[in-house]
């Protein structure tokens, strides 16, 4: 009888050695490059803050032709902002999704950060709608955590490409 806890390690081979970066680098503070794209821990709250807050205004921070690669649709790249905001609205009529930064470091054209990320399902969600989140359906009121780390990179001071890789825990 299979456990109703499931671990699921998911990663993106680019990112390995992230978090040993992360403790060597500079955590909440920004290197200043003249004429370079930098981004401020400030900024970047902004954006999470209207992401949590399920506003389409934290598109804004992206690139019209954005890049997206995430564990979260498996290993599947989403491709421009519009793309991006549609697959976050069609997710958010079944699982609730906060993000919390628990670490942060840019420098010139680049950011990279540990987040944890905590969902609920408000509405069974079969694996075929969006491919489930990390390959699972998700039943109404089933919770769980994923914890990695996301790295952007910066053009003209917004989000060009986004790829990251993260431990998940269903509940």
């Amino acid at each position: 009888m299979a456990s109703r806890r499931q671990a699921l390690k998911i990663s993106v081979p680019v990112l390995a050695g992230v978090t040993g970066w992360l403790d060597a680098a500079f955590a909440n503070e920004v290197a200043s490059s003249a004429g370079q794209d930098i981004f401020s821990r400030t900024i970047f709250d902004n954006y999470v803050a209207l992401y949590n807050a399920g506003d389409a205004a934290f598109a804004d921070y992206f690139t019209e032709d954005v890049a997206m690669e995430s564990a979260a649709v498996q290993g599947a790249s989403l491709v421009g902002r519009q793309e991006i905001v549609d697959y976050v609205a069609a997710l958010r009529e079944y699982v609730a999704e906060s993000i919390t930064i628990e670490r942060f470091a840019a420098q010139a054209g680049i950011i990279i950060v540990q987040a944890r990320a905590g969902y609920l399902c408000h509405r069974d969600m079969p694996v075929t709608v969006l491919g489930g989140p990390f390959g699972q359906s998700l039943r109404r009121g089933q919770s769980f955590q994923a914890r990695g780390s996301i790295l952007y990179h910066l053009t003209e001071g917004r989000f060009s490409r986004i790829s990251g890789g993260a431990s998940v825990r269903f509940q």
